[in-house]
């Protein structure tokens, strides 16, 4: 019971002072060995032209791991990494080009353990002077699911703060396949359907 008033403060603590990204998925600290790759995309709203993102991931060790990646139709390129200082702390990193605009994005994430199941992240981004603060639950349920659900709070460096929910579930049935989806609420707009697949070598 002590746990669950806790989990419950925290998401209203969140509900209050958190943060869209293109997908949120299970939040990752920890490094595993490897390479992996993923694709992504929109399937609600869809069509033939929504661009795919995929990406490439190469675990170099426990703590260090590099990532390039692609934006189909939008013909993006993006090169980065993660590095982890414990199983609850890491720094992200990335750079996006097309033609002649690039962006340098930087990230910060800290992740509290509640218990067995439970976990509270935060994350904190800036790029091109755009503050996105996230905060997410992830409760691991069974046979390889957990479920999740954040807040995402934007403040770009022109224009209006907004802020988002987002819910969702990963399925994890082995190591090296994963499946999420992601069902996004805007503050303004259209709800987003959003899916991704992993596989790790």
């Amino acid at each position: 019971m002590k746990k669950l008033l806790l989990f419950v403060s925290a998401i209203l603590v969140m509900l209050f002072s958190f943060s869209y990204s293109t997908s949120a998925k299970v939040i990752d600290i920890e490094v595993v060995k490897g390479v992996s790759v993923s694709l992504e995309k929109y399937l609600e709203p869809s069509t033939m032209t929504d661009p795919v993102l995929v990406t490439g991931s190469w675990g170099l060790n426990e703590h260090l791991l590099l990532k390039c990646a692609y934006l189909t139709e939008e013909e993006r390129n993006m090169l980065g990494g993660r590095y982890s200082f414990n199983e609850k702390m890491a720094v992200l990193f990335e750079h996006q080009w097309k033609d002649s605009d690039h962006s340098n994005k930087y990230g910060f994430i800290y992740k509290f353990n509640l218990g067995d199941r439970w976990d509270l992240v935060g994350l904190a981004e800036y790029e091109s002077k755009k503050i996105t603060l996230t905060g997410q639950a992830e409760y691991q349920l069974f046979n390889g699911i957990t479920a999740y659900a954040g807040f995402e709070y934007a403040k770009p460096d022109q224009g209006d703060a907004f802020t988002n929910l987002l819910v969702g579930a990963e399925y994890k049935p082995i190591d090296i396949f994963a499946l999420y989806f992601d069902y996004l609420i805007p503050e303004e707009g259209d709800e987003l359907i959003y899916v991704g697949v992993t596989y790790s070598f």
